[in-house]
């Protein structure tokens, strides 16, 4: 089990930087556009919104896509994460925490994003699984956080 710290970059900042054992990242947040960067050991990907209203979010390496997410109803932020290799599932683990799981088709918990407690943005990444592509985690946590941010700005 890896865990991965992600501290924000200041006091009122939604941007982070992470690290852990052989990852040295950063997520930028775009405010008006839901969209975004990762970037992972100096090299940015790209976080873009495919419409308005579409609930589709796609992380770009330039202009190859590496991984989709996608919700899978406008009413509740479950969401279904392709990458080449894997299908995922991301949901919060219950109605009433902020905590994320990143779980396999099986079912089984791939990966979870919590934060640290209940007033704060400092969060933790534990991969439960070492198969998760590191895009992979940090595209979710970006999600997460923008769910986060979302949450509080409402």
């Amino acid at each position: 089990m890896t865990q991965l710290r992600c501290l924000p970059k200041g006091i009122c900042s939604w941007d982070y930087r992470i690290s852990g054992p052989q990852v040295a990242a950063e997520t930028q947040s775009k405010v008006f556009c839901e969209g975004g960067s990762i970037t992972i050991d100096g090299y940015e990907l790209t976080v873009q919104k495919r419409g308005m209203f579409s609930g589709h979010w796609t992380l770009f390496d330039h202009k190859l896509e590496l991984v989709n997410a996608e919700r899978e109803s406008m009413w509740r932020w479950v969401l279904t994460i392709e990458s080449p290799d894997h299908r995922y599932r991301f949901k919060p683990s219950s109605a009433f925490k902020r905590t994320f799981m990143l779980e396999r088709e099986s079912g089984e918990c791939a990966t979870t994003i919590a934060p640290d407690h209940a007033f704060t943005r400092r969060a933790t990444i534990t991969l439960h699984d070492q198969d998760v592509e590191t895009p992979v985690a940090l595209f979710a946590f970006w999600l997460a956080a923008h769910f986060w941010r979302l949450q509080a700005s409402s």
